[in-house]
This record gives structure tokens, sequence and C-alpha cells, in this order.
């Protein structure tokens, strides 16, 4: 009886033990793969920002850039936090400066969060090619990349809305 007994769980444990290395092999492809397509940016320049004692940025004045060839500006005195993240995370990222590519990626990001009618996973796409753009390392670029488009996939099953959002019709 034991014996049988042993011999199910051991069939069961090599089940699990398969499935477990199938995943692990999915997310490995995922994580190498993605982002597939990335768009065009125009050569982002250093944004004219100043960071508050709270560590949000503010604009002072205003700062442009293109996204495959549509022109998009953000206004003077336009608040961001800039990377949200807990502060050893933020300094390891880059984020912690008003220089960093992750920075300047992080504004972009909340500028189009906030006020545009982009598609997250294309702006998840976006936020991506502004850390690539920069100083920002392939490997931490891919690790913000893929964090920002969990969280976009978390939001979009809880039907979390941003200011500005339509509710899509079968909502």
């Amino acid at each position: 009886m034991t014996t049988s007994y042993f011999l199910r769980w051991k069939r069961v444990g090599s089940f699990l033990l398969r499935g477990l290395l199938i995943l692990l092999a999915v997310l490995l492809v995922y994580f190498v793969l993605f982002p597939l397509s990335v768009p065009q940016l125009s050569e982002l320049d250093q944004p004219p920002i100043r960071q508050k004692a709270n560590g949000h940025y503010v604009f002072e004045e205003a700062w442009s850039f293109e996204v495959d060839g549509q022109r998009f500006e953000i206004p003077p005195a336009y608040l961001s936090n800039g990377i949200t993240a807990d502060i050893k995370l933020k300094e390891w990222l880059g984020g912690n400066s008003v220089h960093s590519s992750a920075t300047r990626a992080a504004i972009i990001h909340d500028y189009f969060i906030l006020r545009t009618q982009v598609n997250r996973w294309r702006l998840d796409r976006i936020f991506y090619a502004a850390l690539r753009q920069g100083d920002t390392h392939k490997f931490k670029a891919k690790l913000m990349y893929h964090g920002v488009s969990l969280r976009s996939l978390q939001q979009w099953f809880n039907a979390v809305r941003h200011p500005g959002k339509k509710a899509p019709p079968w909502r």
C-alpha cells in the first residue's frame, strides 16, 4: 500500500515539476521577447524640471517630443511623481535624479496616463522606448517595462479608470 501511495505522489510531483518548468520557460520567453514593437521617439532632451522637497517633479516650462511622428507637449507647472516605487528600489532603478532617463520615461508615462487617450499597451511600449533611449541598461528597462505592463494588466482587470479616460462600451 505504501509503495502505490509513494508512486502516486511521485507521478503527481513529476507532473507538477514539468508544469512549473513549462511555466518558467514561457515566462523567460515573454521576458526576453517583449516588447515586440517599440514606437519611434524623437530625441529626448533634458526636460525643464525641478525636484520639489517631497520628491515630485514640476515642469518649469513646456516640453515637447514626438512619438511616431505625432507631437506631444507637456505643459508648464505639470506635476509628476516620477517612478512610483520604494525609495531603495527607485534609487536602484536610477529614478531619483532629475537627469535620469528612468525619471524622464516615468514622467512621460504619467503624462500619457492622465492626459491622453493612448492605449495602455502602447503607452507601456512608449515607456520602454524612452528608457532605452537614455542611460538605462537593457535588463533594467525590461524589468521596468514588465512591472508597468503587469500593473496595466491588473488595472485593466480591476477596471480602474483615470480622469479623461472613457470607459469601454461593455462596462
